[in-house]
This record gives structure tokens, C-alpha cells and sequence, in this order.
């Protein structure tokens, strides 16, 4: 688990950017602005607007206003994520995807782009039962997602990952290959690339359970366990017997030392994965425990580690731990 590390930010109503200032190629400057509500309309001060570019690593970021504003000055055209983190466990995080278009003007009025985001409530939406997702897909593209089916089952990754790009380009709310392709990114622990096509999927399909999880598992593996844990709650609703999604809701707990939480988690992990998938929970259970320097709770999770993989390349590491704790008793 890493450490937590102390972010110190400046509460800034206006952040201006100076991303290349040196160059010397006219470029087409936005200034990005927009008001950030609640469900119910009303717009939401404190709450924190992160600018990101397409690896999601962070640019700038500001605090919206009493008046729910926000305002990022001077931005470069391109290809960038918003991201509004309320100050309240009531709303949830939200994510936008944001194309500035490089028109290549000269002259010193930038163009303006207004982003207005409604955050969700933390109160639990169950799916209406019966609800499918249907598109309509034009044929070329609908042939390249088969081939690209075709290439995953023969094994051929970087095939498919060509032919459902292609898809895309054809056709770029295509909603199966834009999930597809963030699986198989997943999938190969390419975690960076997975971000687009997941954010894309849920953005055409709200009720997209994988996309969601998947996103999660990415953000988590990037440091970025604030993004993982609103990907994993979107995804509860529609994925609740799903091991993975309460498996990695409980890391991601975990890595924001909410300890209670992730025990809980972790526990249902447990319950739907067993032994045959899940022995791994016991070692996060026991560190846990730990912790809350519950010694003996936290034996007895290793022990049964053990018995439940007793050819695991750690079990002599294991058992130096179970000694550590026992001379603490």
C-alpha cells in the first residue's frame, strides 16, 4: 500500500494556464468555464474542478465559487478530462471529457467553452428492470468489432485492439468496442489507454456495470483511488453479485485508510469469490487487523490464508509475519 502523501492546494477562483508558452505556432486558446449544481439545480460552492489531459495527469485545478462557478483561463487546444470533487460525501465525483478544437487562429480573444456539470446523489439508483441498450451501428463497423471478436478469441490482442479502434473511427459512439477496448487494456494492465474508451462506453451508456468496474481497477492502478471509488460505487448497482467490483471497492477503501469500510467490502469479496478466488482477501483483512493492532484476528486471517493456499510462493514471509504477531500477544 503506498503512503499518504499531504497535496497542499491553493483555493484559487481562477486558474490560468501557460501549457508551451514558448511556442511560437499560433494556437487557438479557450477559456473554459461553467457552473457546477447539485440534482435539484442549485449550484454547489467548494466544490474542486480538476483540468486533466488525456493521460489524466493533472494541469490545473480551481475551487468553484459561492455561486457554484469555475473558470479555467488560456487552456491550449486538445483533448482533456474535467473532473468535479465535491466537498460533501453527498454528491458524487463526476468526470467530463472535454475536445478543444485547434482552429489555428491568430489574434489575442480566446474562444470560450462552457461546461456546466450536475453531480449525482450519493443515494443508491437501482436499474429499472428489463432496461436494455440497443444502437443502431452502420455495418462496416459492426464488422470490424466481429473481427476483433475473432482476433480475442485466437488470442491476438493487438489485432483486435486495430480493428476496434477502426471501429470507432467508423462509428465513435460505438458503444460495445469502445468497452471492449477498455477490457482488453484492462486486461493487459495498460491502464492509461483503458481511461478514454471506459469514459467514452459510460458516457454513451450510463448503465454500463463493466465499463464502470473496469474504470475503477484502472483509476486504482494509476494512484487515483478518489476516481476508482466513484467508478465502483456507479458500478454496485448494476454489477451487486460481481466479486471484482467489491474486491477492488475494498482496496480502494483500503488505500484511503476508510479501514471500517473496507473490512466490510472486502468480506463480501469473500463470500462471492471463495477460496478458489478470493484467498488473497485474508492477507488485506489481516492487514486490517493489524492496524488496528487486533492481533489475534489478524493470525488467524494468515493462518487461514495458508491452509486455503498452501503452495503460495509468500507462505515462508506469511509465516514470519504470524511469528511477529504472536510475540506481540
Amino acid at each position: 500500500m503506498t503512503k499518504s502523501r499531504l497535496i497542499i492546494i491553493s483555493l484559487l477562483c481562477c486558474t490560468t494556464l501557460a501549457i508551451n508558452a514558448g511556442s511560437t505556432q499560433a494556437q487557438t486558446l479557450y477559456d473554459v468555464e461553467g457552473v457546477i449544481e447539485g440534482p435539484d439545480s442549485i449550484p454547489i460552492g467548494g466544490v474542486a474542478v480538476l483540468l486533466e489531459d488525456l493521460t489524466r495527469a493533472r494541469i490545473a485545478q480551481t475551487i468553484t465559487s459561492t455561486d457554484g462557478r469555475y473558470r479555467f483561463s488560456r487552456v491550449i487546444a486538445g483533448t482533456y478530462y474535467l473532473v468535479a470533487k465535491p466537498n460533501s460525501s453527498e454528491f458524487r465525483s463526476a468526470v467530463r471529457r472535454l475536445e478543444l478544437i485547434d482552429t489555428s487562429r491568430s489574434g489575442v480573444a480566446p474562444s470560450s467553452e462552457r461546461v456546466d456539470i450536475t453531480l449525482e446523489s450519493m443515494r443508491r439508483i437501482e436499474p429499472k428492470a428489463g432496461t436494455v441498450f440497443a444502437q443502431e451501428v452502420p455495418r462496416e463497423a459492426s464488422t470490424r468489432f466481429e473481427r476483433a471478436l475473432e482476433n480475442l478469441g485466437k488470442k491476438n490482442n493487438d489485432q483486435a485492439i486495430k480493428d476496434l479502434n477502426e471501429a470507432l473511427r467508423i462509428f465513435p459512439n460505438y458503444f460495445m468496442a469502445a468497452q471492449q477496448l477498455g477490457l482488453i487494456y484492462v486486461e493487459t494492465e495498460d491502464y492509461q489507454k483503458a481511461i478514454a474508451p471506459l469514459v467514452k462506453a459510460i458516457e454513451v451508456n450510463a448503465k454500463a456495470g463493466p465499463s464502470y468496474v473496469a474504470l475503477g481497477i484502472a483509476s486504482l492502478k494509476l494512484g487515483r483511488p478518489d476516481l476508482a471509488l466513484d467508478a465502483l460505487e456507479r458500478a454496485r448497482p448494476f454489477e451487486e453479485g460481481s466479486f471484482r467490483v467489491h474486491f477492488y471497492l475494498g482496496l480502494t477503501l483500503l488505500e484511503l485508510k476508510r479501514f471500517d469500510d473496507a473490512e466490510s467490502a472486502l468480506k463480501v469479496a469473500y463470500k462471492l469469490g471463495g477460496a478458489a478466488r478470493a484467498a488473497s482477501v485474508h492477507l488485506y483483512l489481516a492487514s486490517i487487523y493489524s492496524t488496528r493492532g487486533q492481533h489475534q484476528k489478524a493470525i488467524v486471517e494468515l493462518e487461514t490464508y495458508l491452509r486455503e493456499s498452501p503452495k503460495a510462493n509468500n507462505a515462508a514471509s506469511i509465516k514470519d509475519a504470524i511469528a511477529r504477531l504472536k510475540s506481540k500477544l
